[in-house]
């Protein structure tokens, strides 16, 4: 999903019918979200920072979701403008995150149509360029459609923003055929340098589940992990990357087996990470769909920039 310049009705109707999920960039809010009570104050607060310490995002608010993951969008939860003014949203932002985040950008969406008088609030969210403190005194992350806490070394790693290269992956399957009862499938995973700052021996590694994929270690040059996963090496995937300028790794030879007892929405979890010079760089978690082969994101988080899944 690649947000609008500028939000109207129509997108957020859309977004409705068309069951568009949460991710770690798009969360839904009901409209007693906004509410004038200290807990939405403290919510509201932790849900921005968590985007500003991931990599940004949008926030729909006037959009119920499915209580259930994947949280899909299910009807429209229109928001009295009177009640919760774009004002109030920007004085709750700027006193209760710390240090102050720039660049939040508030739209009062009206709602003529389907819900007169009322509107829907949409705020974009940057990536910051430090780590935010919410109200309460933590520093959260997006996580599995979530705002949770952040871990010491995540902190610091995002305090180092500035100073080391940023990465965005994305991973999907590009090739596959059926031998058997197995299902051979090849992967393209790319890798983005997004900063200025040159990257040096950029490498990655994957992790396949033992119980998803029959890997043989001569065959696919994996090697075991403990007993649930297989690593193999990818490789370098490159020396100089230049924003806008993605190079990408190509790798095959992962063959899941599909176990006929398994329900077809059965899934695998893929890990990817990413290693340079400074060490861990990115870490990024696929979910597999097995045996339909459709990709989705479950969760990301990167030591220094979380990457995003894009459609």
């Amino acid at each position: 999903m690649f947000p609008p310049a500028i939000w109207s009705e129509h997108e957020i109707l859309q977004i409705i019918a068309s069951g568009q999920e949460e991710f770690i960039e798009l969360d839904f809010k009901r409209a007693d979200s906004l509410n004038n009570t200290d807990s939405n104050k403290r919510e509201l607060a932790k849900d921005i920072s968590a985007f500003a310490n991931t990599i940004g995002g949008t926030i729909i608010y006037g959009i119920e979701e499915d209580n259930t993951p994947p949280h899909k969008a299910v009807k429209l939860s229109p928001v009295d403008p009177r009640a919760a003014t774009k004002e109030w949203i920007e004085q709750v932002i700027n006193s209760r995150i710390q240090p102050r985040l720039s660049g939040v950008r508030i739209q009062p969406v009206s709602l003529p149509k389907s819900a007169p008088g009322s509107v829907a609030y949409v705020i974009s969210i940057p990536e910051g360029a430090t780590a935010y403190q919410a109200s309460d005194q933590r520093y959260y992350k997006r996580f599995n459609f979530e705002s949770v806490p952040m871990y010491d070394y995540e902190i610091r790693q995002i305090l180092n923003r500035a100073v080391r290269p940023h990465y965005r992956a994305w991973l999907k399957a590009w090739q596959s055929t059926s031998i058997g009862n197995n299902i051979v499938i090849g992967f393209r995973a790319i890798v983005v340098n997004t900063s200025e700052i040159t990257a040096h021996d950029p490498n990655a590694m994957l992790y396949l589940p033992k119980a998803d994929f029959g890997l043989n270690g001569e065959d696919w040059e994996v090697t075991p992990i403990g007993d649930k996963y297989y690593r193999r090496f990818v490789g370098e995937v490159g020396q100089l990357w230049y924003p806008g300028h993605p190079n990408d790794i190509t790798f095959k030879g992962a063959t899941p087996h599909v176990d006929t007892q398994k329900p077809p929405t059965s899934v695998a979890r893929i890990l990817l990470r990413l290693f340079d010079h400074f060490g861990l760089a990115l870490s990024a978690e696929y979910d597999l769909l097995l045996p339909s082969l459709q990709l989705r994101v479950v969760d990301e988080t990167s030591e220094r920039r979380p990457s995003q899944l894009m459609p």
